[in-house]
C-alpha cells in the first residue's frame, strides 16, 4: 500500500477514537500517534514517541484501538508499534500488540487450555502470551550495580543454560520495588531469545492460588498440574503470596519435584530469604533452599544515576544533568520510587509543558514518597559529616591519611553500618575502598573511641541530630 492509504486509513481511525475519548485524551495520547505501514491490508504499524507511549496504549487503550482497526480493516485486522530506543542513532524496536482486550489475571481462558494441555496446536506459543513475559524488561535494561550483581550474574548464567546449573532453584529476593520482577522478566526473555523451543512460563503467586481454585471447583487438579509439567522455565513471581495456602502448596511441592527430576529450571522472587519464610511447609522450604538465593539491596546513587539515564534514553528525551542527579540523591529508596519521580517530570514536561526545575522536582519528589518513610542514603550521611567536619566527600575518598580525613571517613563508614541496611562492601566501595575489611575496622575503631571520648561521642549525636532533620 501506498503512504497516502496508511494515512488514509489511520485518519480514519482517528476519527472513531476522537468520538470515544476526551479531547485531552485524544491529544495527549493519540495526535502524537504516527501511521508507519499497511501490511496486507490488515496489518497496521504505528510509530508512538516513546517507549511509556507504548506502554500506556497497551494499560488503557488497547481494548478501543483493536475494535478500531477491526471496524476499519475488517476481521483479522492486527497492530504493531514502531518504538524508539535511540533517537541519536534512529534505532527502533517493533513490538505486536499481544495483550488482550480484557485481560483476566485469573487467566479463566487459559483454564480451557489447561484441562487439555498436549491437544493444542501451537500451545507454546499461547502460554507463553497468556503469562505476559513483558519484551521490554531484558538484560539490556536493568542496570547492573553492587546491588544487584551476584543476582544479574546468575540470571545470565541461568539463560545460557536453563536447568542445568547448580542455581537451581534460583530464588531472588528483597524489598518491593528493587527490580525482582524486572530480573526474572529478563532472563525468560533471554532463555526464549536463545532457546525458541523453551516454554517458559511466568505466573506470579496470586495468579496460581488463583488458577489452583478454579480448578479445584472443577475437579481438575490434575490437569492443572499436568499444565505446569510441561514447562521448561517455571518462573513463580511473589512466592511468598502461597504462605499459609498448604493445599496450594501442595501441588507446588509435586510440580517442583517434577521439574526438578526433569532438569527443568525453577525461577522464584519472594520478599524474604527461604529461611525467614513463614507460613510454608518445611518440605516445600527445604527445596526451596536446593539452589541459590540471591538479594537484591538498595541501589547506591551511580546505579540509580545510570537507571534514570536507561530510562531516558528509552523515552528519548533528554534532561538536564543536575537534574538528573537530583533526582539519583534525593530518591535513594526503590527503584519502583525513582522511575516514578522519574515519569511524572516528564510528563510534566512533554505533556503539560513546564519548564524543569529543581523546585518543580523537589514538589515531584514530596507527592511520590513520604520523607518520614525515606530510607537515610550514604550520600546523605557523608553530606552531614562533611557539614559538621569540614572533610569533603573528595577528600574522604582520597588515599590520604591526615588525622581529621580519616576520622570523617571513619564516620561515615560506622553510621552507614548503624543507620542503614547497606552491605560493606556497598559502603567501602562508596569511599573507594575495594576491601570491605575497611568498614570492619573503622566501625570498630569509631565503636571503641565514642566510649572514652567525649568529644567524638558529642561529634557523633550531633551528626545523627542533622540526619534526623533531614529525614
Amino acid at each position: 500500500m501506498t503512504m497516502k492509504d496508511v494515512n488514509s486509513v489511520w485518519n480514519e481511525c482517528l476519527r472513531i477514537i476522537k468520538d470515544n475519548v476526551g479531547r485531552e485524551e485524544f491529544d495527549a495520547w493519540f495526535k502524537p500517534i504516527k501511521p508507519v505501514e499497511l501490511i496486507k491490508d490488515k496489518h497496521l504499524v504505528l510509530r508512538v514517541p516513546s517507549h511509556f507511549y507504548y506502554e500506556w496504549l497497551e494499560a488503557n487503550y488497547v481494548g478501543l484501538l483493536k475494535k478500531t482497526l477491526r471496524r476499519v480493516l475488517g476481521s483479522g485486522a492486527t497492530l504493531e508499534y514502531q518504538v524508539p530506543v535511540d533517537s541519536k542513532n534512529k534505532k527502533d524496536m517493533h513490538i505486536p500488540s499481544n495483550r488482550p482486550e480484557h485481560f483476566d489475571p485469573s487467566i479463566s481462558s487459559m483454564m480451557e487450555l489447561i484441562k487439555n494441555p498436549y491437544a493444542i496446536p501451537g500451545l507454546n506459543n499461547r502460554l507463553i502470551k497468556a503469562n505476559n513475559l513483558n519484551p521490554s524488561l531484558t538484560f539490556d535494561t536493568f542496570v547492573e550495580g553492587s546491588c544487584n550483581r551476584l543476582a544479574r550474574s546468575a540470571g545470565l548464567r541461568i539463560a545460557e543454560k536453563p536447568g542445568q546449573t547448580s542455581f537451581n532453584p534460583f530464588v531472588v529476593y528483597s524489598d518491593v520495588g528493587l527490580g525482582k520482577t524486572h530480573l526474572v522478566h529478563a532472563i525468560g526473555n533471554a532463555i526464549l531469545s536463545k532457546h525458541p523451543n523453551k516454554l517458559v512460563i511466568y505466573t506470579t503467586g496470586e495468579i496460581f492460588t488463583s488458577q489452583f481454585v478454579q480448578m479445584l471447583k472443577r475437579n481438575a487438579i490434575d490437569d492443572f498440574m499436568q499444565f505446569y509439567y510441561n514447562a521448561d522455565v517455571l518462573i513463580i513471581d511473589d512466592v511468598h503470596h502461597l504462605s499459609g495456602k498448604e493445599k496450594t502448596q501442595e501441588v507446588l511441592f509435586h510440580i517442583f519435584n517434577f521439574l526438578h527430576n526433569g532438569k527443568k529450571q525453577i525461577i522464584l522472587t519472594t520478599d524474604q530469604p527461604p529461611i525467614k519464610l513463614k507460613g510454608f511447609t518445611e518440605r516445600l522450604l527445604s527445596r526451596f533452599k536446593w539452589g541459590l538465593s540471591a538479594e537484591l539491596t538498595t541501589p547506591d546513587y551511580e546505579t540509580r544515576k545510570k537507571i534514570l539515564q536507561i530510562k531516558l534514553k528509552q523515552e528519548g528525551v533528554a534532561l538536564p544533568g543536575e537534574i538528573v542527579e537530583f533526582i539519583a540523591k534525593n530518591v535513594p529508596g526503590s527503584i519502583r520510587d525513582l522511575e516514578g519521580v522519574l515519569i511524572s517530570t516528564l510528563a510534566h514536561a512533554t505533556l503539560v509543558g513546564n519548564n524543569i526545575t529543581l523546585d518543580l522536582v523537589r514538589q515531584i519528589i514530596g507527592t511520590h514518597v513520604e520523607k518520614s518513610d525515606l530510607p537515610l542514603s550514604i550520600e546523605q550521611i557523608a553530606a552531614a559529616v562533611t557539614q559538621k567536619t569540614g572533610v569533603t566527600l573528595e577528600e574522604m575518598r582520597s588515599k590520604s591519611r591526615k588525622r581529621n580525613i580519616v576520622i570523617a571517613r571513619q564516620l561515615v563508614m560506622f553510621l552507614a553500618r548503624e543507620l542503614t541496611s547497606l552491605p560493606m562492601k556497598q559502603i567501602g566501595t562508596f569511599l573507594n575502598r575495594s576491601d570491605h575489611t575497611a568498614v570492619i575496622y573503622a566501625c570498630s575503631q569509631i565503636g571503641e573511641k565514642q566510649r572514652t571520648d567525649q568529644h567524638l561521642k558529642k561529634l557523633i549525636e550531633g551528626i545523627k541530630s542533622a540526619l534526623q532533620s533531614v529525614n
